[in-house]
């Protein structure tokens, strides 16, 4: 290891970017990119690389081995990994027709726990044309090593990752039957978030189970019920806080906190410091 064999037809397209401090400080940036026609003994192996890396299937299929996971890719379908951990990918079905991307970037790993929060799959992207727009528009674009280049790129591949994430969404909830639901609870939320209200409140008039509710609501909303009530409360109580003279204890009765005391550790544990604290910065006296 590791073992390869790169047996491609000579249409397919390999292009490789040795990234600067620049580059490296965007939130993504390619190292190497292509789209490849994979004829049936294409293979490759390795028990590490300093990067992660993106798989779409356009036609054929190729058959993709982690440590965690062994998944078929599809045409239509896509997986993110990070390669600095066994992994393996080969042609299953010939020819593989299927693009590539390379990359790094300080937030790669963060990005794939979006995608993933709970193990690797292959994702069905919904929107695969302007998915694949996307992957051509990164292969043309020439990149002269500039700061504005690094940039564009770092955009271009956040792109795709908009598309993904929203793809893995709509698979993750019932093909999105059950977005209407969660944004009928953000709805309720917004409506009554100065009540004392819970999770149990909210699916009162909603057709799902506690847990899938949960579930749901974190894969759409990237935060639990219980979070996004906490932080919308907390939202409401900043503004109290900058433009009227309001005491802590009524903004904290105002915004739904069951007390002052609750309240105060709930906004020191989102915003890093206490009310009065934030009040003082902005000009105003507790």
């Amino acid at each position: 290891m590791p073992k390869q064999e790169e047996n491609f037809a000579p249409e397919s397209v390999w292009h490789t970017l040795t990234p600067n401090a620049a580059a490296l400080s965007m939130p993504f940036c390619i190292t190497e990119a292509g789209h490849f026609y994979a004829a049936e003994s294409y293979l490759v192996e390795r028990r590490r690389h300093e990067s992660h890396l993106l798989l779409y299937t356009v036609s054929g299929s190729g058959r993709l081995i982690t440590q965690d996971a062994e998944l078929t890719l599809t045409p239509g379908s896509c997986a993110v990994i990070d390669c600095r951990s066994y992994h393996k990918y080969n042609t299953q079905l010939a020819p593989w027709n299927f693009y590539w991307v390379h990359f790094q970037g300080v937030a790669a790993s963060a990005m794939l726990l979006v995608l993933y929060p709970a193990r690797i799959t292959a994702i069905a992207v919904q929107d695969t044309q302007g998915f694949t727009q996307r992957l051509e528009g990164i292969l043309a674009q020439e990149s002269s090593g500039t700061v504005a280049d690094s940039m564009e790129l770092s955009a271009q591949i956040h792109g795709l990752f908009n598309l993904l994430a929203a793809s893995a969404v709509y698979a993750d909830t019932n093909d999105g039957a059950h977005n209407a639901t969660v944004a009928a609870a953000v709805e309720y939320i917004r409506a009554h978030y100065a009540e004392p209200i819970t999770v149990d409140d909210m699916l009162r008039a909603l057709p799902l189970s506690k847990y899938y509710f949960i579930r749901t609501f974190r894969r759409v909303m990237g935060t639990t019920p219980y979070s996004y009530l906490t932080v919308y409360r907390i939202n409401h109580a900043k503004v109290l806080l900058r433009s009227t003279r309001q005491s802590i204890e009524q903004i904290a009765e105002d915004c739904g906190f069951r007390d002052a005391s609750n309240f105060i550790a709930h906004f020191k544990k989102c915003i890093g410091q206490t009310p009065a604290a934030y009040r003082r910065d902005f000009g105003q006296m507790p």
